[in-house]
C-alpha cells in the first residue's frame, strides 16, 4: 500500500561457517512499536526505540515514528527537550544506563540498552511518581521500626539501670 511504512529484517544463513544466503522478512512498520508496546513499567511507563541517529523507530505514539521524530535535533530549537536529548546522546554511545529528564512538564526516569545485532537503542521510561512510589512506604516502615527500637532500648535501659542501682542503694 503506498505511503505505508515497512521494516525489513534480514539474517545471514550460514552453512559450514560461510554465508550461504539470507533469510528476510518484510513487515509493516508498526511491528517494532507493537513489540515496545508490550514493554512497560508501572501503570504509565512505556518503551521506545531510536536508531543510531536518534530517530524514533518504535513508540506507543505512532505519529512520532511516522514523522521520524528526532529529539536530539528537535532540542536545537526547543530548549524543553534539552535534558531528554542529553540522555539520548548517552544512549547512542552504546552502553546500558539510566537517567532522568523532564518531558511535557513531567519528570521521568529512563533505563536504556543497545539492541544486540542492530544499531538501535531501547529505552523504558516511567514517571518519577511511579518509580518512587514504593519509597514513601519504605520511609514510613523504617520510621515505625526506628520508634519501636528506641522504645525497647529505653525500656531495657530502665530495667537494667534499676538492677544496677538497687544493690548500690542497699550498700
Amino acid at each position: 500500500v503506498p505511503g505505508t511504512m515497512i521494516v525489513t529484517y534480514a539474517v545471514p544463513l550460514k552453512w559450514r561457517n560461510e554465508i550461504a544466503g539470507i533469510i528476510f522478512k518484510v513487515t509493516y512498520g508498526d511491528s517494532l512499536s507493537d513489540i515496545t508496546d508490550k514493554l512497560n513499567f508501572g501503570e504509565s511507563g512505556n518503551a521506545y526505540m531510536i536508531n543510531k541517529e536518534g530517530t524514533t523507530i518504535a513508540n506507543y505514539n505512532r505519529d512520532l515514528v511516522i514523522k521520524m521524530d528526532n529529539t536530539i535535533k528537535n532540542a536545537e530549537t526547543d530548549a524543553s527537550l534539552k535534558d531528554m536529548a542529553n540522555v539520548q546522546r548517552e544512549m547512542l554511545k552504546g552502553g546500558n544506563g539510566y537517567g532522568n529528564y523532564t518531558y511535557n512538564g513531567e519528570k521521568k526516569y529512563i533505563g536504556y540498552a543497545p539492541v544486540k545485532g542492530a544499531e538501535w537503542f531501547l529505552a523504558v521510561t516511567a514517571p518519577e511518581s511511579e518509580v518512587l512510589a514504593g519509597l514513601n512506604s519504605l520511609k514510613i516502615s523504617i520510621f515505625i521500626i526506628g520508634v519501636i527500637v528506641l522504645l525497647l532500648n529505653v525500656g531495657l535501659g530502665m530495667v537494667f539501670s534499676g538492677r544496677i542501682t538497687k544493690p548500690i542503694v542497699v550498700i
